[in-house]
């Protein structure tokens, strides 16, 4: 009869076990997925920022080079500063919240991701605001 109790006694721990790891489980998926679009939002307001910059760059330096192409290199110059500086900005925050946040493939993954992805949207912009000062070509 003991042994019968004993016996309900861990199926019922086992079954609470069970559940708790499941909620737990659940717990840390959603904080995950937390995580995960907190990286996103950095990773396209970064984005976003590039492309308002880059567009306004562009604009500005085909105008000022109608007038003086040495002042339109100086203001491709200045920037490209800028992009630089935005961009690490960017990338230091995301390894900051890496440091911050607890490890996982998914959220490493995400990490590597989003430096990539700000790194990709900086070069982009800097290419075109260098091809803005460099001229027109003539095809």
């Amino acid at each position: 009869m003991v042994c019968k109790r004993i016996g309900l006694s861990v199926a019922v721990l086992a079954v609470s076990l069970l559940f708790v790891s499941t909620e737990t489980a659940q717990a840390q998926s959603r904080v995950e997925r937390t995580y995960l679009r907190l990286i996103e939002n950095i990773t396209s307001n970064f984005e976003k920022g590039a492309e308002r910059l880059c567009s306004s760059a562009v604009r500005a330096v085909n105008a000022t080079a109608r007038r003086s192409p040495s002042a339109a290199a100086r203001l491709a110059a200045s920037y490209v500063n800028s992009a630089n500086h935005a961009s690490t900005i960017a990338i230091r925050t995301v390894q900051q919240l890496g440091r911050a946040l607890p490890s996982s493939p998914t959220i490493d993954a995400a990490l590597l991701d989003a430096q990539a992805r700000i790194a990709a949207a900086r070069d982009a912009c800097i290419a075109m605001i260098q091809a803005a000062a460099a001229g027109p070509t003539t095809a």
